[in-house]
């Protein structure tokens, strides 16, 4: 039980860790005004830096991205598990998979729902 207050701890503290010294990279790069000029201040950034190679940029932020909406997914997933669990969602919800102990159809259910709204205006 001492594990996750400490792992959340330590993964807090060097995601602002990262963030500060991202934000002090922008900052020692780029000018004020180029900073509040930019709709992208990392593109603009990675242009300054990189040059010809600024396209790691978006693969970096891509990448960053798709972790976050994984994170997501599987997090959301549990509660859509719980909530079939409750009897507030349909109890097929609930079922979890032998060997991974995931929740297969709650993580199916979110998938179709996202998929869903990305379609929608």
């Amino acid at each position: 039980m001492r594990d996750l207050p400490r792992a959340i701890a330590i993964s807090c503290t060097i995601v602002v860790i990262i963030y500060f010294f991202t934000i002090v990279s922008f900052h020692t790069t780029l000018s004020v005004s180029e900073v509040l000029g930019s709709e992208a201040v990392a593109v603009t950034f990675s242009n300054r830096l990189y040059g010809s190679m600024a396209w790691i940029m978006a693969l970096f932020v891509a990448c960053s991205t798709f972790g976050g909406v994984n994170g997501t997914l599987l997090t959301a997933s549990r509660l859509f598990m719980v909530g079939g669990r409750e009897g507030q969602m349909p109890a097929l919800l609930t079922c979890i998979h032998v060997d991974r102990a995931t929740p297969v159809p709650s993580v199916i259910a979110l998938t179709l729902l996202c998929l869903l709204y990305l379609t929608s205006r």
